[in-house]
């Protein structure tokens, strides 16, 4: 079992998770460590509070243990800590988040899964005539993969090019070096669902989208500056391709949203929410990005509450992390929304099946 099912699968007491934004710059990451240790008093204080002794001696010791392993240098945009008495784990995530603890029967992972499902992660194919590279970016920042099969040379195009009219270099050798660089892309690509971004001239995009294998990935082109452009260079082109496909797949959900509530096959209360969701009659949930929200159980009701109330008999720290677990493991869907459009609806609506 990996890390992440591990953590997914945990149902004990005292299971804390420690959420926090990080720094990748010296002095910030001299206060990300201040504040994880004033998270971690928090933690401490709490599962002190909450725990006999010994439960409360296991936790804070894998808790001590876990910080003391962290290389604080090598953080992304997140860090988040998984303790319990049995292990200590932690995750860093190219997500910014909201700084909490949360100490619940299960792990608080809404934010590992808008790691993994909402950030925009791409492939951007940077290709010419001569060679081909191979970005992966997370958001605005890439790097270039330089293990085989990428970076590919074309060592024949200049000798070619002296001997070959331009009609001919693009029979005899252009769409033999395209075909190899697809099958290079199908190699390191062919089993995720990542989307591409082709980098190149117009003339070499038309080719080699005509013979790839793997169209169905490609969301389209971007200028590519020149063969040699710095890897932040060509993502930044990349980036603003991937957030109009982004936008387009938002509407596309939102549409599926609006039928159903023409056909009246939708869920916002809460309650109505929480229900529905463990008889496993929901398909779709829709969750505002960066929304969270406590609530308390009360005669079957679900209630919303400040979170001055954390830790209280029958509290849940965040409903919404509860929902979008049980979604997960009934293979429902869960689709992240930025913007306001969920705001009517107090930030989350389920498509319940018919």
């Amino acid at each position: 079992m990996d890390t992440i099912e591990k953590i997914k699968n945990t149902k004990a007491e005292g299971c804390v998770t420690i959420i926090m934004n990080t720094h990748q710059t010296r002095p910030a990451i001299q206060q990300d460590m201040l504040t994880l240790k004033n998270l971690a008093k928090e933690a401490e204080e709490r599962v002190l509070s909450l725990y006999d002794s010994k439960t409360a001696e296991a936790i804070l010791r894998q808790l001590k243990n876990t910080i003391n392993t962290i290389d604080f240098s090598r953080n992304d945009k997140s860090l988040i800590l998984f303790i319990c008495a049995e292990f200590g784990h932690y995750l860093s995530l190219p997500t910014s988040v909201k700084n909490r603890v949360v100490i619940d029967k299960t792990f608080a992972t809404r934010d590992v899964y808008r790691a993994m499902h909402e950030t925009t992660i791409y492939y951007v194919l940077a290709l010419s005539r001569k060679q081909a590279r191979l970005i992966k970016a997370v958001n605005d920042h890439g790097e270039e993969l330089k293990n085989a099969p990428f970076p590919l040379f074309n060592p024949e195009y200049n000798k070619q090019k002296a001997k070959l009219s331009p009609d001919d270099i693009e029979e005899a050798l252009i769409v033999e070096f395209f075909n190899d660089v697809d099958k290079a892309l199908w190699e390191v690509i062919h089993n995720n669902d990542l989307p591409v971004v082709i980098a190149s001239e117009i003339r070499n995009y038309n080719i080699f989208s005509k013979i790839s294998r793997l169209k169905n990935k490609i969301i389209g082109r971007v200028p590519l500056l020149h063969e040699e452009a710095k890897v932040h260079q060509i993502v930044a082109e990349a980036r603003h391709l991937v957030e109009k496909n982004l936008e387009k797949e938002t509407k596309k959900q939102l549409s599926k949203l609006e039928k159903a509530i023409n056909n009246q096959r939708f869920l916002t209360d809460y309650t109505e929410v929480w229900n529905a969701i463990q008889q496993g009659r929901g398909r779709t949930l829709f969750v505002k990005k960066g929304f969270h929200q406590p609530a308390v159980f009360v005669n079957g009701h679900v209630a919303l509450i400040e979170k001055v109330m954390k830790d209280a008999p029958l509290v849940v720290e965040d409903i919404i992390d509860e929902m979008i677990e049980k979604m997960i493991n009934q293979k429902g869907e869960v689709v992240f929304i930025d913007g306001n459009q969920l705001d009517r609806f107090n930030g989350i609506a389920l498509i319940v099946k018919s």
